[in-house]
């Protein structure tokens, strides 16, 4: 019996030493898993740490060399600038901008069923014609080419303004550039001809043409291009004055003639428009003889050039393309 009962004691002793030692080793086995469990977290955050101040790091230099490039090309700005002013076609008109008369506007109304190069076309086929008219030009908004993609650091303050752009039977939707310093270089221009920006044409006009001059045949693609343009700009149309066109004679005197029919039937109206269709110069040969002292006026805005040129020295090393 004593037997049994030391048996049994011993038995006791023993589990509970048992379960003595289990709890304390999973105790010691807790303390070491926390301690590995903190060390893990320590890594992990000095990890974070370096990814944000290496990723901080790398927008910083982003940073840094995104401003670095503006200022490098700031600077080929005005070196292109200052070859460009010396040349004699600018030393012929002198440094003197011309002033816009807030009461002779004229904004050329462009065919939003086309791609930019061909607006830019439209663009300065007018200008000649808005010279002789002795009115100031409004330069247009131009919509970004359907395909172009715009990068995130890209002034995007134009990006509400949409038009949807149908080339070659397909339809894209694009944003439409209101600022016109981002289409031409405004500078140069304002050599040649007192231009200003669509918005402060609407801050003299509102959204009101008193009368539409239409030149040529206006139909088809055109017609529903020069609808988009309307809906976009929010021009209403008071009247239409249609000159048939501008005829291809050497003397010239026909162009004159039909310009300036143009010019007494918009005497003392302040916002005026102008439509080309097809037909209304008659033959480029024409149209040249009046082009040709506006050429080197009517450019691309300075940055465009720059790259251009940089382009051209450094990838065709200066061959023409």
């Amino acid at each position: 019996m004593l037997k049994k009962f030391a048996v049994i004691i011993f038995t006791l002793a023993c589990f509970t030493t048992f379960l003595t030692i289990q709890q304390t080793s999973r105790y010691h086995l807790s303390m070491k898993m926390t301690a590995i469990d903190a060390r893990i977290r320590r890594q992990r955050a000095i990890h974070t740490d370096t990814k944000l101040t290496h990723k901080s790091g790398m927008a910083m230099e982003k940073s840094s060399s995104n401003s670095n490039n503006a200022r490098q090309i700031d600077k080929l700005v005005q070196k292109y600038y200052n070859n460009l002013f010396a040349t004699d076609e600018y030393k012929a008109v002198g440094p003197k901008k011309r002033k816009p008369d807030m009461n002779n506007l004229l904004i050329p109304f462009l065919f939003y069923n086309m791609g930019p190069n061909n607006l830019f076309r439209i663009f300065k086929e007018s200008i000649p014609i808005i010279h002789m008219m002795n009115r100031t030009l409004v330069v247009p908004p131009f919509h970004h080419h359907p395909r172009m993609k715009r990068l995130n650091e890209e002034d995007q303050s134009d990006k509400t303004v949409e038009v949807d752009v149908d080339i070659f039977d397909q339809t894209y939707r694009s944003f439409v550039e209101t600022d016109a310093k981002k289409t031409v270089d405004m500078k140069t221009l304002q050599y040649i001809i007192p231009a200003i920006p669509i918005k402060r044409f609407h801050s003299t006009c509102g959204n009101k043409i008193n009368t539409l001059i239409t030149c040529g045949i206006v139909s088809g693609k055109r017609a529903s291009g020069l609808t988009h343009f309307k809906q976009v700009t929010n021009l209403t149309v008071g009247r239409v004055f249609k000159v048939e066109h501008l005829k291809d004679v050497s003397s010239d005197k026909e162009w004159k003639m039909n310009v300036m029919t143009a010019v007494q039937n918009t005497k003392g109206q302040k916002c005026v428009g102008l439509v080309l269709g097809s037909k209304c110069l008659g033959s480029r040969g024409a149209w040249f003889r009046h082009w040709r002292s506006f050429a080197p006026f009517v450019r691309h805005p300075p940055k465009i050039q720059v790259l251009a040129n940089l382009f051209t020295e450094n990838v065709l090393k200066g061959e023409p393309l």
